[in-house]
């Protein structure tokens, strides 16, 4: 995964990926989305409008909608403050590579299974090849002896985990 900065660099992405980490791995999925599209609003606003169509103006067009403002969005605003049309579409571009197939891409049921299990008790590397033979190996063939042994383990700490909570 690229940095940020691969795609475009000055002191306003400077000062954003010091805050928010060189792929901007402090924001999640949706601040990343989010603010993807508060650009997108941008660069529109600054076609249609002219240049006295800000960043600020563009977080208030996208807000009216589907979006919830986070501290962390409105800091990213506050550093972008003054971005040329350019700037804002590499950045876009960078934020679209994060979110296909970098640190914000949407994780497969396998991942999220594993993640889950792994919240519920169950060891990673168990839980990683639990979430494999569920998730794979369920919808392709007849699970293996040892396959099977790792799903019962699997059941064991879930059951022990529940019996824990209450």
């Amino acid at each position: 995964m690229k940095p940020v900065t691969y795609h475009i660099q000055n002191n306003q992405i400077d000062q954003l990926t010091e805050q928010f980490g060189s792929q901007l791995e402090q924001l999640d999925r949706p601040q990343k989305l989010q603010l993807r599209a508060i650009l997108t609003y941008f660069v529109i606003g600054r076609d249609m409008m002219g240049s006295e169509y800000s960043i600020n103006a563009a977080l208030i067009d996208s807000n009216q909608y589907l979006f919830v403002s986070t501290p962390e969005v409105e800091k990213c605003i506050e550093i972008l403050q003054n971005i040329t049309v350019p700037d804002a579409e590499s950045l876009q571009v960078a934020l679209v590579e994060q979110c296909r197939t970098g640190n914000a891409r949407l994780k497969t049921s396998t991942e999220s299974m594993t993640d889950d299990l792994v919240q519920h008790g169950v060891d990673y590397q168990l839980a990683r090849m639990a979430a494999y033979i569920l998730i794979t190996v369920d919808n392709t063939r007849e699970r293996t002896s040892d396959e099977q042994v790792i799903i019962n383990q699997v059941h064991q700490i879930l059951i022990k985990q529940g019996g824990n909570n209450e």
